[in-house]
């Protein structure tokens, strides 16, 4: 599916288009937008639920009413203590996010857009060695588990028009080693009359030649064509998006078995803004891109480090983010972005940067949230 749009690299001329959308495109958000936060002005017909579909080239999800939505969300809830959610949706709200977090925190179910995850293997990057561990994929055991684990997070979700959608498992691990291993040695060790010892040693007898890496993409397509079938057992209602790789070590042929099973591709981008990356990807696999989690933060006096450090001061960050927020929803192919996180987290000595401190005062420029995720939303639903 060929797409015409012409990407701009240049940030200065779409902050001139973008405050041209504010002056003449002003109105009152509540005659634009429905109930889910989708632009009333740019429609097709209901289905329900959330979905997919292309205006005029440019991929939008779509909202149970019909409406065209590009997601602005805001992950991690995990720190907070209060039970006002209420509250936190209404804050949400007034900055100018439209959706929650990838974590699918019960108290948002029905009160504000979200996705949930999924991790098929426990295998994410950044899991403590006591909670990492490979699985032999093959084995009826490792199906029937993540059988159980799937009914349980998906079936009370399958009716609920709030979601969006799933993505699978949370930046995993695939070529790399962690804690000295990976997956070729894993089913190097696994016994010879075992499903993925026979599996492993089938492969390698018929492909002397290839690389011993080249079975990972094997063991991507038995875990997402199970993992997605398995989810489309317990709900037809809701997309799928892939694993949440990592811009780093992206994994091309892990990923190209994975596009038959979703609906698009979910990645984690590095802090700075890469158009190229955005367009590299829509390029391969031709599908629609989620950014499911983006890290950024800025100095402060009592954490000089942090996480995905990309400014000195809230000032500097929000010129940074403002134009990073514009940039990637212009894009004709991103339907969503997440940004990482709600509350302050320590985390190895590092500061992961959230809207509120741990004590819960705001910091100064969420204040100015708000005007940049409207005028990125103008751009992408009014500029053609």
């Amino acid at each position: 599916m060929r797409i015409e749009r012409k990407i701009n690299c240049t940030i200065t001329p779409l902050f001139l288009a973008s405050y041209l959308a504010v002056i003449l495109f002003s109105c009152v958000r509540n005659h634009e937008y429905d109930h889910y936060g989708g632009y009333c002005h740019l429609s097709t017909a209901p289905s329900g639920f959330f979905r997919i579909e292309q205006f005029d080239g440019r991929f939008f999800l779509v909202t149970p009413e019909g409406n065209a939505f590009r997601a602005v969300g805001i992950n991690h809830f995990h720190m907070i203590e209060t039970t006002a959610y209420d509250s936190i949706v209404e804050s949400l709200k007034s900055m100018g996010f439209n959706s929650g977090c990838y974590q699918g925190p019960k108290w948002m179910w029905n009160r504000f857009p979200y996705t949930q995850g999924i991790n098929l293997v426990e295998t994410c990057s950044f899991y403590s060695e006591d909670k990492f561990t490979f699985e032999d994929v093959f084995d009826s055991l490792y199906l029937a588990r993540i059988e159980i684990k799937i009914e349980r997070i998906v079936s009370p979700q399958a009716e609920n028009t709030y979601l969006i959608g799933y993505f699978l498992t949370d930046i995993p691990i695939w070529y790399q080693k962690k804690y000295g291993i990976g997956w070729i040695d894993f089913f190097r060790t696994l016994p010879e009359d075992s499903p993925g010892g026979a599996a492993w040693r089938t492969w390698r007898l018929a492909n002397p030649c290839l690389p011993e890496e080249d079975f990972i993409p094997v063991i991507a397509r038995q875990i997402y064509s199970n993992g997605t079938a398995l989810i489309r057992k317990f709900d037809r209602n809701h997309l799928i998006f892939s694993d949440r790789y990592h811009q780093q070590g992206f994994p091309d042929k892990v990923v190209r078995e994975v596009l038959p099973f979703v609906d698009g591709v979910a990645t984690q981008p590095s802090s700075h803004l890469n158009l190229k990356y955005f367009e590299t990807l829509y390029t391969n696999y031709q599908k629609p891109i989620f950014i499911a989690d983006h890290v950024s933060s800025f100095k402060t006096q009592s954490h000089p480090l942090t996480m995905e450090q990309v400014a000195e001061n809230p000032e500097d960050y929000i010129t940074f983010y403002s134009s990073y927020i514009l940039e990637v929803l212009s894009l004709p192919y991103i339907v969503g972005i997440n940004k990482c996180q709600y509350m302050d987290e320590i985390r190895d000595g590092l500061l992961k940067q959230g809207l509120v401190r741990q004590d819960g005062r705001p910091y100064s420029y969420v204040d100015r949230l708000s005007e940049a995720h409207q005028r990125a939303l103008n751009h992408a639903y009014k500029f053609k």
